[in-house]
């Protein structure tokens, strides 16, 4: 109050008419005093919070009431933390006026400590677990089979999925059995597409082979599997590797086509030997060689289908002008397919490779005679000839 005005001070010193009067006065000085130590509090040691303008009843009522221990200093903010309920912000008691931005609660150094060691034991334990998953997955047994082996042969797909998604690396794709069988093998045998083609795009080798020197391609082809044939000698696309974990290895895919197996066959050997045209029309328009010979006798698919009398086979093969089939190769012995279908009784195939250009009876008995003329050499057993 200014003391200096004369007429404040008449009317302060002059004298009070009644009691009534008296008390009335002094009411208004107690709430003058009142409201000047209102708005120093708020001004001098509080940040009220809020931006400029009329404060909402809501927020007068209910957050900011005369009581002084329920009143957050700006200072005091620093030591909230998230955990805390106490001083957690109610949305139903915020109005238009209130910037939430204003408020930030930082988390004490010990609070993050703890999260962090707390974060990183979880990720140890899980990386334990996940190792010690992985160990049981590809343990082998005493076939040689691991568990991936194993669902695939019980035809359980969804679960041997699971185990290929599990692999951290390729080469676990291509474990082999007692059998020397891949899971790829084994998919292929139990004619599982999906799954064959999972493990191609997981990295498993396309090429390996069994105890009996077969690739999973030539199993599809001695087993007349035409649409698997196709799933292995279809190229890997970028996006059918996207969700690998790991650098796939590079495979010649088509594989080449002229490896044999342990009986010196290829695959067209064994798709003719079984007549599974369909198998080998997809080898062949993948460029596999019709005059390939086998690693016995020299054979070609032609060899087989004249001696096995299948007409169907030899009919095709016949026809296939842009492969330029050599309908007179001969074996190591020197037969032609159309000797062999002679031999073997099957006049229908030597009439149709006649008309396809085979040699004539006369030209193969002609060259029986020569091969007859022909000097042997003497046979020696210790400088001894033997008649």
């Amino acid at each position: 109050m200014d003391l200096g005005s004369d007429t404040d001070l008449d009317q302060d010193c002059c004298p009070v008419g009644s009691e009534q009067d008296h008390l009335s006065q002094l009411h208004k000085f107690h709430s003058g005093k009142e409201d000047l130590l209102k708005e120093d509090r708020f001004d001098s040691r509080y940040s009220s919070g809020y931006q400029s303008g009329n404060l909402g009843s809501e927020i007068n009522d209910v957050r900011f009431i005369s009581d002084e221990d329920r009143l957050i200093p700006v200072a005091g903010l620093e030591s909230l933390t998230l955990d805390n309920d106490e001083h957690k912000t109610n949305e139903e008691s915020i109005d238009d006026g209130f910037e939430s931005s204003d408020l930030k609660l930082d988390v004490p150094l010990s609070v993050k400590a703890k999260s962090t060691q707390k974060t990183e034991d979880k990720e140890e334990e899980r990386l334990l677990q996940y190792r010690t998953l992985l160990k049981e997955t590809y343990q082998q047994d005493d076939d040689g089979d691991t568990r991936l082996h194993t669902a695939i042969i019980q035809l359980l797909q969804d679960l041997a999925l699971y185990y290929i998604s599990l692999t951290p690396t390729h080469t676990l794709l291509s474990l082999k059995n007692n059998y020397l069988q891949t899971p790829l093998h084994l998919a292929v045998i139990t004619k599982q597409d999906v799954l064959t083609r999972k493990l191609m795009t997981s990295g498993a080798q396309v090429d390996s082979r069994d105890h009996k020197g077969n690739t999973p391609l030539h199993i599809a082809s001695k087993e007349g599997y035409d649409y698997f044939a196709k799933i292995l000698l279809e190229p890997i696309h970028y996006e059918e590797t996207m969700n690998n974990k790991y650098e796939l290895p590079y495979q010649q895919i088509p594989q080449n086509l002229e490896a044999r197996n342990y009986e010196g066959q290829v695959c067209i050997h064994l798709a003719a030997e079984g007549c599974h045209i369909k198998t080998l029309n997809v080898l062949l328009s993948k460029g596999a060689d019709v005059n390939a010979r086998d690693g016995k006798s020299g054979r070609t698919i032609l060899h087989y289908a004249a001696e096995s009398g299948c007409m169907e086979l030899l009919e095709f093969l016949l026809q296939q002008k842009h492969c330029r089939l050599d309908v007179n190769c001969v074996t190591y012995g020197g037969l032609t397919p159309i000797v062999l279908a002679k031999g073997r009784g099957h006049e229908e195939a030597v009439r149709l490779m006649r008309e396809y250009g085979a040699w004539s009876e006369s030209e193969d008995s002609s060259s029986e005679e020569e091969m007859n003329e022909e000097p042997y050499e003497e046979i020696k057993i210790n400088g001894v000839i033997v008649n």
